[in-house]
């Protein structure tokens, strides 16, 4: 279970923590925080983080579903402070997974930094299952699998001092087992992006972060090849006992081909709206924090198979060290 909400947080988390005050002391610090969730909604005909396990047709969703987890995440780093380099190991469950970082402050320049990232999510070993290609009902119980994605990414950020932050980004997805009946539908792929944005801090306690994303995929099956357009905005008003954290996501992704099972090429548009409340030192507890969470998205698509709905509610508590 908690490995099936890993697969839609990773989809769908808003990374608040690019807010996060860069560490000044020498010496080590993180966190961890325990978090549980529910999720609710309608997955998408391709998305395996239900429990129905049940392709029942090809021309819309498969029904209600719920589930629930408790997930783990932490961070680890050390900064010298002499040489202005920072280094990090982070497991974040409702992000890129397993992400390791190094980053150098350059005060001419910005702050560089280079990341690797490994990711796990389960995804159907074959989202058709035998349909018929007139999209006619099926009544096929589908096996999960795994995708494994690798990214290494390389960016800078407070460029020349200013709020302007650039990276560039490549990797890997690879299916466990992929069994789609059609090879054009195979779901490896490399893919290869860039990111632009600014974060404009109005005061201490008061930014605002505007990004544009760009990726394309290149995949051994030719209805899988795509490109990938996303548009994001996160504020963050903070006050001496509480966060508040809203974001908003649009994404857009085209398909290069048509679908054999559709007969025409697949266009989706996703939308994403997020907020979070953090209520710092509970109880006077020094370096503790609380939070809850809010996530609703949907995604309309130009074929019914590939639209879906998710609300995602989050409860955790944490310590800063």
């Amino acid at each position: 279970m908690k490995k099936i909400l890993t697969v839609l947080f990773a989809t769908m988390f808003f990374a608040f923590s690019a807010y996060a005050e860069e560490k000044k002391e020498n010496g080590f610090y993180g966190n961890v925080e325990l978090v549980g969730g529910f999720l609710t909604g309608e997955p998408a005909g391709d998305e395996a983080w239900g429990d129905d396990d049940k392709l029942t047709n090809l021309s819309g969703s498969n029904g209600n579903e719920n589930v629930a987890a408790v997930l783990l995440n932490f961070l680890v780093g050390y900064h010298f402070e002499g040489s202005k380099i920072d280094a990090s190991l982070a497991l974040d469950t409702l992000g890129d997974g397993l992400i390791l970082k190094l980053a150098k402050s350059a005060d001419s320049v910005g702050t560089i930094y280079v990341s690797g990232s490994v990711n796990a999510a389960n995804v159907w070993k074959d989202p058709y299952k035998n349909a018929p290609l007139n999209g006619g009902s099926t009544e096929y119980d589908r096996d999960k699998t795994f995708m494994i994605t690798t990214k290494a990414e390389v960016g800078i950020d407070s460029i020349m001092g200013s709020g302007a932050f650039f990276a560039v980004e490549g990797g890997q997805q690879s299916v466990d087992d992929d069994d789609v009946t059609d090879d054009r539908l195979k779901r490896d792929a490399d893919f290869a992006g860039a990111a632009v944005g600014w974060l404009f801090r109005f005061s201490d306690h008061n930014s605002l972060k505007i990004s544009l994303n760009a990726r394309s995929y290149d995949a051994d099956g030719s209805f899988e090849d795509r490109n990938e357009a996303k548009f994001s905005i996160f504020h963050r008003y903070s006050t001496k006992r509480f966060d508040f954290d809203t974001g908003y996501r649009a994404v857009a992704t085209e398909y290069d081909n048509k679908n054999v099972y559709f007969d025409k090429k697949r266009e989706d548009n996703e939308g994403m709206f997020s907020h979070r409340t953090t209520f710092k030192e509970p109880f006077d507890l020094k370096n503790t924090y609380l939070y809850g969470q809010i996530i609703f998205s949907a995604k309309e698509s130009n074929i019914d198979f590939y639209e879906g709905n998710k609300t995602v509610g989050l409860i955790g508590i944490g310590l800063n060290y």
